[in-house]
């Protein structure tokens, strides 16, 4: 497993081979010092074994998917089923496998994949880029990918934020400007309905400590600055901004941190009721979301 960094004067960066995963994310608190906001694995070869895909890139499809799956006239039935659900593209995913990565320029790393056709069971090949870019005080990740073939694209980064380094989070204060969330079935597939958020335990409208909310939902965007993740200690703010119609926003039961996951919504179990934004050879799949820090 090999391990590129890149930094500035106010971020660092280590980024894995494996997964193209983001390995940690370095940034200054107020008395300059840095911080490792990302709660990732002590030993690089432990992340080949972890079932909660810690910083990796997920695809080729993230998010929970019933079995099979329809494009166009033709189903597809996916492979690692559990109940008939896949989730994340289950173990042959993409963050299981070795990414080649090279370092475009001192503030740019391109991490690219080639996925081969029927792998899970989807159909066509897909070549996958995504892009680590350094900010002046934040760090993009942009995520570009083409087919041969109409085929489930939906492209995240599973990365863990912890802005006090670690510590609760249930004194972290979070604001999402979601006006609805998913419902979901007994699956956790989403079902179709939206749900104001609004008077509910899912109403982070305004910026409030997290408590002890369970979150492991997907939340439509009204606003491409969707989320913002404020440490209690560190004073350390991140700002998460996206060309995505909403994230997931996942809060893991055994360990303290938080997944903001911006990607494509999943509406009425797309793609298994054909609502689907495939990517197609005339069409490829883009994604940008940027990570921005400030500190009070």
């Amino acid at each position: 497993m090999a391990t590129f960094d890149l930094s500035n004067e106010c971020i660092k960066v280590a980024v894995l081979n494996t997964g193209a995963t983001l390995h940690q994310l370095f940034v200054r608190d107020p008395k300059g010092r840095f911080v490792n906001v990302i709660v990732g694995l002590e030993h690089e070869s432990d992340y080949c074994k972890d079932p909660w895909y810690r910083g990796a890139i997920v695809g080729r499809y993230a998010g929970r998917l019933s079995s099979p799956i329809s494009i166009g006239e033709k189903k597809y039935p996916l492979k690692g089923t559990r109940d008939n659900i896949v989730l994340h593209s289950g173990v042959d995913g993409w963050h299981n496998k070795i990414w080649k990565i090279s370092k475009n320029s001192e503030n740019t790393l391109s991490c690219t994949y080639t996925c081969s056709a029927n792998e899970v069971g989807f159909p066509g090949v897909v070549n996958a880029q995504i892009c680590y870019r350094l900010l002046e005080n934040g760090l993009e990740i942009s995520y570009q990918a083409t087919t041969d073939t109409p085929t489930p694209i939906n492209l995240t980064n599973h990365a863990y934020f912890n802005m006090d380094g670690n510590g609760a989070m249930a004194l972290h204060q979070l604001q999402l400007n979601a006006s609805h969330y998913l419902d979901l079935d007994s699956k956790l597939v989403p079902t179709g309905r939206q749900i104001e958020t609004r008077n509910t335990p899912y109403d982070f409208l305004q910026m409030r400590p997290i408590g002890n909310q369970f979150l492991d939902d997907f939340f439509v965007g009204t606003d491409p600055k969707i989320a913002r993740l404020r440490g209690h200690q560190s004073k350390i703010e991140m700002l998460v901004e996206t060309d995505q119609p909403g994230a997931v926003v996942f809060r893991p039961p055994h360990f303290e941190a938080l997944c903001i996951e911006t990607q494509t919504p999943r509406y009425d179990r797309s793609p298994n009721q054909k609502i689907l934004t495939n990517t197609i050879p005339e069409q490829p799949y883009s994604q940008t979301t940027r990570f921005i820090f400030t500190h009070l």
